[in-house]
């Protein structure tokens, strides 16, 4: 069996950052191949999580995204996240851990 080229498919594991970004991609670059994304939770995004708890925005993971460059922000864009994105409060700057009921600074 044969697989003519107007038949390509393209399997992405992972609805993270990552595998939106490959499956974004290989779309840009190839339209006709058939991008199938799959993901075991639902939601996408992967480890990257944000709640809100007693007034605060908490990371649920210790990664983030920054879009202080416009290609991230543009990523962000192409991929449908750009809605998403919590610009941080410039009075609440920097990392923060809640050790012991209370939100300690990390250093």
């Amino acid at each position: 069996m044969t697989v003519s080229d107007d038949s390509r498919r393209v399997a992405v594991i992972g609805g993270g950052i990552t595998g939106l970004v490959a499956a974004c991609r290989l779309r840009e670059l190839d339209s006709t191949i058939n991008v199938v994304l799959y993901e075991a939770a639902d939601r996408l995004g992967g480890i990257l999580q944000t709640e809100n708890g007693d007034g605060y925005l908490i990371e649920r993971a210790a990664d983030m995204f920054t879009t202080r460059e416009p290609w991230a922000r543009e990523l962000c864009e192409r991929i449908g996240f750009a809605d998403q994105l919590i610009p941080t409060n410039s009075g609440y700057r920097g990392a923060y851990v809640v050790h012991r009921g209370r939100l300690q600074r990390v250093p």
